[in-house]
């Protein structure tokens, strides 16, 4: 499906301290709940995959080589603090600036105009509401909310900052207290225009899917995290740089209040992004992590594993079938391994009925798409997922999600055959049958 995030942007309160501080995942043996009631074997594909850069990812973000800034040093006048912010991220990137950047620093009225102008521009209403019909029927959204309605206040909430790589246009939103949160977010932005710069924005698109298209904003957000928290740590120290952007009471509580998979979609490009830059950076440098930009990952399983960038794209698992003769397709997109991990972590947009170690089964996906239909006003939708060889942990799990996730007036069918996994959801169970079968 489509990624939530329309524009580069920066969002502290899920950015920063989600990125550098959330605990990792205990590796371990995950049990998994299998349709007939056994236990999956995803054990062995995800001990190593859960944590391969979490143990190194603070030296990554708190390098040695990380220039001091002193706090009487910074300048009150704002093109003065653009021009010697742009210095530090130079000298943190190791790239130079091809010509200087303009910033325009906005009142949180101001910037909230110019960030519905974005929004308008970027969320096109007819397939915006498709998929918001699309997340109903997989319990991601509330039955009756407005996707648009949900991304906006969400973005409107929690955004700071952004850098638009049309018109080059970089803006920073006025807190109005110490100036710490300005200078980091202009920090993240200024790495943005250096890398659109050097490196060229938008990341070109290998495989153009919505999932790809996810895994390539987690390659420049989680490039501008890094820098960021480097001249953070700098400047602030590690105590200060995790409270950045949790002043804001009202701000917190709107994230909180957003359903589950909106979170996660929020937070996936710097958090994850980070996980994969910094497992890059440790590897080769810089140089390493300006190939990202020349080779992005083809999905979002190779930003959340990092072990896995380079390998081929995924697979294209068997369509589903249609629920009758008289259902039309109404729309078909991709179900990615980040999406599948936020589905199966809060069936029916429940933390408490998550399956046991989701980011387990998310490690077993090797291709996934939806497809909704509809007939008049009565919407069912299709799910098609592919299995890593050797795998079979995917039929239990989504058979056991479908249960908890699935709104009460759609019945569910599971169908598992040859490494593949085919969930139907529609009105009647005849209905869910034919998609799951393909009949």
């Amino acid at each position: 499906m489509r990624p939530d995030l329309p524009l580069i942007a920066v969002v502290l309160a899920v950015g920063v301290a989600l990125a550098l501080f959330a605990p990792e995942e205990p590796g371990g043996e995950p049990v998994a709940r299998e349709a007939g009631g056994g236990t999956g074997g995803g054990g062995e594909l995800a001990d190593d995959l859960l944590a391969d850069a979490g143990e190194a990812l603070q030296s990554c973000v708190a390098g040695d080589e990380t220039p001091a800034i002193a706090a009487a040093d910074v300048p009150k006048d704002p093109a003065a603090l653009v021009r010697k912010v742009s210095k530090q991220v130079e000298k943190l990137r190791e790239l130079e600036y091809s010509h200087p950047v303009q910033a325009s620093f906005l009142a949180p009225a101001a910037m909230d105009r110019r960030l519905e102008d974005l929004l308008t521009r970027e969320l096109p209403e007819g397939p915006v509401q498709l998929e918001g019909e699309m997340l109903e029927l997989l319990g991601a959204l509330p039955p009756g909310a407005s996707l648009g309605e949900v991304e906006r206040d969400a973005l409107g909430s929690q955004v700071v900052g952004l850098y638009d790589p049309e018109t080059r246009e970089l803006l920073v939103e006025r807190s109005g207290g110490t100036g710490a949160d300005e200078q980091i977010t202009l920090a993240h932005e200024l790495e943005h225009a250096l890398a659109d710069q050097r490196l060229k924005l938008p990341v070109p698109d290998g495989y153009t899917t919505a999932d790809s298209a996810f895994a390539r904003a987690a390659v420049v957000e989680g490039d501008a995290t890094l820098t960021m928290s480097r001249y953070g740590l700098a400047k602030l120290g590690l105590v200060e740089l995790s409270t950045l952007g949790q002043g804001s009471l009202p701000s917190q509580q709107q994230f909180a209040a957003l359903p589950y998979y909106t979170q996660r979609s929020l937070a996936f490009p710097y958090a994850e992004g980070l996980r994969l830059v910094c497992y890059q950076w440790l590897k080769g440098g810089w140089d390493a992590v300006d190939r990202l930009y020349e080779m992005p990952p083809a999905s979002t399983d190779q930003v959340m594993f990092p072990v896995r960038y380079g390998e081929g794209g995924p697979a294209d698992p068997h369509d589903t079938g249609r629920p009758g003769p008289e259902w039309k397709r109404l729309a078909k997109g991709d179900l990615g391994a980040a999406e599948l991990e936020w589905l199966l972590s809060a069936p029916g947009d429940d933390p408490e009925a998550a399956l046991p170690q989701p980011r387990a089964f998310a490690a077993a996906w090797a291709g996934g798409e939806v497809e909704l239909w509809g007939r008049g006003d009565r919407r069912a939708l299709g799910i098609a997922l592919a299995q890593r060889r050797g795998v079979t942990t995917l039929c239990g799990a989504m058979t056991t999600w479908s249960e908890d996730a699935v709104p009460l007036s759609h019945e569910t069918a599971v169908e598992c055959a040859g490494g593949q996994v085919r969930v139907g959801i529609a009105p009647e169970p005849s209905e869910a049958r034919r998609i799951a079968t393909g009949d």
